[in-house]
C-alpha cells in the first residue's frame, strides 16, 4: 500500500470517528435535555400562536426569522422551536396564508426544486445559508401542505 493511501484512510477513519462522536454527544446532549426540550417547544409555541392572533403570514415569518439566534446545522433544539413558533403562529392566524403558499412546493416534492426554493425563500429575507430560517421554510411547507390537504390552496 503506497504512503498517499495510507494518508487518505487514516483521515477517512478520522472523520469517521469524529462523526461518530459527534452524533453520540449529540444524542446524549438531547437524551439529557428532553423536558426542557419539550417546555422550549410549548414556549415557542405560546409565542407564536399570540402573535398569530393578530398578524399576517408574512409578519409570522418575518418574526420567527428575527427569532433565529443563530442556529448551527446540527442544533435541533435550536430549529425546533423556530419550527413551533412559525407552525402555531401561522395556524392562529385569522386567514389562511394562501398567497404566500403558491410559491411553496409541497414537502413531498423534497429534492432539489425544494432545495432550491428555500434557498431563494431565505436569501430574499436576507437570511442565506441560514439553518434557522430553513427550519421555518419547512415549517411553512408543512402547513402550506396542510392547507392543501383541506382545500383553501
Amino acid at each position: 500500500m503506497s504512503q498517499s493511501s495510507k494518508i487518505v484512510i487514516a483521515v477517512l477513519a478520522t472523520i469517521i470517528l469524529v462523526g461518530t462522536c459527534c452524533c453520540c454527544g449529540s444524542l446524549v446532549y438531547v437524551a439529557g435535555e428532553s423536558p426542557t426540550w419539550d417546555a422550549a417547544d410549548a414556549q415557542a409555541g405560546l409565542d407564536g400562536a399570540e402573535l398569530g392572533r393578530s398578524a399576517t403570514a408574512e409578519e409570522c415569518i418575518n418574526s420567527a426569522i428575527a427569532r433565529d439566534p443563530g442556529c448551527g446545522l446540527m442544533d435541533a433544539l435550536c430549529k425546533s422551536q423556530l419550527a413551533a413558533f412559525t407552525q402555531a403562529c401561522l395556524t392562529a392566524l385569522p386567514q389562511p396564508p394562501s398567497d404566500l403558499c403558491v410559491s411553496i412546493p409541497a414537502t413531498s416534492m423534497m429534492g432539489e426544486e425544494s432545495l432550491q426554493a428555500g434557498e431563494a425563500f431565505c436569501a430574499a429575507r436576507g437570511h442565506p445559508m441560514s439553518a434557522g430560517c430553513d427550519a421555518v421554510f419547512v415549517a411553512l411547507s408543512e402547513h402550506c401542505d396542510a392547507l392543501r390537504a383541506r382545500g383553501s390552496r
